[in-house]
């Protein structure tokens, strides 16, 4: 289970007062292309092999998360990836020598400063702070907010989208977003909810009687609607 103090602060990167940037805002920043970056889809193990441990465990794609996010010119794709990696990291006491979240953070931040993008740098924000760092958080929800006012034609936050859960198991399953517990969901039947804030997050369900789970990417952006089906 991830841990309840941090990631799921990945529950709440969005904040009032945080404008949305237009769909396609982001990609103004040219993503980093294969050989721009050294790849790490093949590094997983080696990466995992590193920073597991017993507390905390990386997902075993973890090296083609950190590509994607890298590769995106959307910055949104790097928070959860970043926290994760540097929680791994604070539980480990090491870094795994090919990446590092610092690293990982630092890119993100600079595409949506280059882009002006208030949402990004409000995620940003409260990325640095999860991770200790106060004065960054500062200084980027100042950015946030400046970004956010020079901004024409796009309505301030907050952004909310909704989401339900259908059990096609046959026990029920206890449900988390990031490392927030949303509720039990019993076998044929849905749970919903409504007004969560918009983000990148890993769906996490738990089997109550076989102990079993299922991992599931959820993207909630603005006033969207997102229907995860649980199946064996």
């Amino acid at each position: 289970m991830l841990n309840k103090l941090v990631l799921g602060l990945l529950l709440c990167l969005m904040v009032a007062g945080v404008a949305m940037a237009q769909e396609g805002t982001s990609q103004k920043v040219k993503a980093a292309k294969a050989g721009e970056i050294k790849l790490l889809a093949d590094q997983s193990a080696g990466i995992k092999s590193a920073l597991d441990t017993d507390g905390f465990k990386l997902p075993g794609n973890i090296g083609e998360l950190i590509d994607k996010a890298r590769e995106s010119g959307n910055p949104a794709e790097t928070w959860p990836v970043a926290l994760s990696l540097w929680m791994a990291e604070k539980a480990s006491g090491q870094t795994s020598g090919l990446i590092t979240a610092q690293t990982l953070l630092e890119e993100a931040t600079d595409k949506a400063r280059r882009n002006k993008d208030a949402a990004n740098l409000g995620m940003a924000a409260f990325a640095y702070q999860s991770m200790g760092d106060d004065a960054m958080f500062t200084t980027l929800m100042a950015e946030s907010q400046a970004a956010a006012s020079a901004a024409t034609g796009e309505k301030a936050g907050p952004y909310t989208f909704d989401m339900e859960v259908n059990n096609y198991w046959t026990e029920p399953a206890d449900i988390y977003l990031g490392d927030a517990f949303l509720g039990t969901v019993y076998p044929g039947y849905y749970i919903f909810w409504n007004d969560l804030p918009i983000g990148y997050y890993y769906l996490y369900a738990y089997g109550l009687n076989s102990g079993g789970y299922t991992v599931v990417q959820v993207n909630g952006t603005a006033y969207s609607f997102n229907s995860v089906d649980l199946v064996y």
